[in-house]
C-alpha cells in the first residue's frame, strides 16, 4: 500500500497555480486562435464566440480533472 505523504505549502501552491494555469490557458489560447482564423479567412465574429465556448469547456474540464483528487483527499480526510 503506498504511503501518502504530508503535503507541504509548495505542493498546495503549486496545485493552486496548476488551477490558475488550466482555467486561464485554454480561455486565452482558443480565443486567439479563433480571432486569427477569424481575420486570416474572414470568418466573421462568430468564429471568435465559438473559439471562446471552446475555451470555456476546455477550461471547466481541466478544472473538473484537476479537482478531483482534492475533493477525494478531502472525503479521506473527513472519514478519519
Amino acid at each position: 500500500m503506498k504511503q501518502e505523504q504530508p503535503r507541504t505549502f509548495w505542493c498546495w501552491l503549486g496545485r493552486t497555480s496548476q488551477i490558475g494555469f488550466a482555467m486561464v490557458l485554454p480561455v486565452v489560447v482558443c480565443t486567439v486562435a479563433a480571432s486569427w482564423l477569424s481575420r486570416r479567412y474572414a470568418l466573421g465574429g462568430w468564429a471568435v464566440f465559438t473559439g471562446l465556448a471552446l475555451g470555456l469547456c476546455g477550461a471547466a474540464a481541466a478544472f473538473v480533472k484537476i479537482v478531483r483528487p482534492f475533493l477525494r483527499a478531502a472525503s479521506r480526510d473527513k472519514e478519519e
